[in-house]
């Protein structure tokens, strides 16, 4: 019904001006749009609309604003860059060591140990660059939240035919964004709030980072040079999905 929504605003020269507020991906008054919007579409003239959409309308509304707040959020994270030597950053790093690696000592910042959970160099910051804190936000937020299976992900991928986890995880990162910039998750967004806003978001790439690992497992590629044409099939397919209105299934969250 929202992309029913977004269709008709789109064929709408009328509503141009609420459209603009709608979808740029700022948070607007959703009381005000939709008073806004009955007083404008809501007539005998306008049969489709009072049947089809206005009876979803509000909810409609929550899904594009809470798609907005989460927009927010992400491009606020994503814009604000990983900065080596900061305190606050650096802490974080090392907390996603320990909860990756429990048991195993981080020898000093700088080390080709950063390789075992995925990393490409001696030191993650660059590896951040595309995705900014959004990225290291995430894999934080999969180890904090479900630091078994996360723990579970990289005892696999250091496997001969493994994927390197991090590099793969700011790639999910990516493609979660791109699906939240297209509007492809609205649907998932319908109770988010300001202070929800990534948690909910996050939740999201943690079932898709799980989706990932479990194709790459039961495809069982002969080394990591397959990464590309496994992750392009498995963006077409969770895209397909998506379109049907569901996320991949969570794959033994714990």
């Amino acid at each position: 019904m929202t992309i029913e929504l977004e269709e008709c605003l789109a064929r709408s020269k009328r509503l141009a001006d609420v459209r603009r507020l709608m979808l740029e991906s700022e948070p607007f008054d959703v009381e005000a749009v939709h008073v806004e919007l009955l007083r404008r579409k809501a007539s005998p003239r306008n049969p489709r609309f009072r049947s089809h959409v206005e009876p979803n309308l509000r909810a409609c509304l929550l899904e594009l604003n809470g798609s907005n707040y989460a927009h927010r959020d992400a491009e606020e994270r994503r814009l604000t860059p990983f900065e080596s030597g900061n305190v606050e950053h650096e802490k974080m790093l090392v907390e996603l060591w320990t909860l990756l690696r429990p048991g195993v000592q981080l020898e000093d910042r700088y080390t080709r140990q950063w390789g075992d959970i995925g990393f490409q160099g001696r030191h993650p910051s660059s590896d951040f660059r595309g995705m900014g804190m959004l990225g290291l936000h995430h894999m934080l937020f999969l180890a904090r939240e479900h630091t078994v299976r996360a723990q579970g992900l990289v005892v696999d991928t250091m496997r001969d035919n493994g994927y390197p986890f991090a590099i793969t995880s700011i790639n999910v990162t990516s493609f979660a964004l791109h699906l939240l910039q297209r509007r492809a998750l609205s649907a998932h967004f319908v109770r988010t709030s300001p202070e929800s806003a990534f948690g909910d978001f996050a939740q999201v790439y943690a079932r898709l980072m799980l989706a990932f690992h479990t194709r790459w497992m039961e495809e069982e590629p002969e080394n990591v040079l397959a990464f590309p044409s496994v992750f392009a099939r498995f963006r077409k397919d969770a895209e397909s999905s998506i379109s049907l209105g569901e996320l991949p299934a969570w794959v033994g969250l714990s």
